[in-house]
């Protein structure tokens, strides 16, 4: 429930008991918030004070950072500022290559699903968004796995998956 989840997100970042981490992690959120409700402006303004807080020499917020860099490539899908996505994605798996955290396995799902979306007839770009999706049920990343799918289906055009996908999956 994002939607009902940002004034809780707002009133917990007045919170003048909170140190600069927790503050990070609560903007972290709220940006994700925003960004999965589709508000670009409200996420995109949140993700400015993150970069604008955040300690890039500091390794204890690496993954804060490359989090939010993540974020900013998946509202780049959302709106199809694919070239923006790009960078994003490019800039958030490299913070991210080797933590093997969660947040590597994500980027590597929205950069598989940039790379079909641009190329939907490339037949590499489709096996490695299915590899992608099928590491996702594995690991019960149900969220994942439905992203991959969705996106197949849109990029391919493909009714019944989409259909599948909205309807069907746990």
């Amino acid at each position: 429930d994002c939607e009902g989840a940002i004034p809780l997100l707002r009133r917990y970042l007045v919170n003048t008991k909170i140190t600069a981490y927790e503050r990070l992690v609560g903007l972290v959120n709220l940006a994700a918030c925003y960004i999965w409700n589709m508000d670009g402006i409200h996420g995109l303004s949140t993700l400015h004070q993150i970069w604008n807080l955040v300690d890039p020499n500091d390794p204890g917020q690496k993954l804060i950072r490359a989090y939010s860099i993540e974020l900013a490539a998946e509202m780049a899908i959302h709106t199809k500022n694919y070239s923006q996505a790009e960078d994003w994605v490019t800039s958030a798996n490299r913070e991210l290559a080797g933590t093997q955290s969660r947040y590597e396995f994500y980027a590597k799902k929205w950069q598989s699903i940039l790379r079909l979306l641009l190329a939907p007839q490339d037949h590499e770009s489709l096996l490695a968004l299915r590899q992608i999706r099928q590491e996702a049920i594995a690991l019960t990343e149900w969220e994942t796995a439905r992203d991959c799918a969705f996106f197949e289906a849109l990029a391919l055009r493909n009714d019944s998956l989409f259909l599948e996908t909205y309807n069907g999956t746990p």
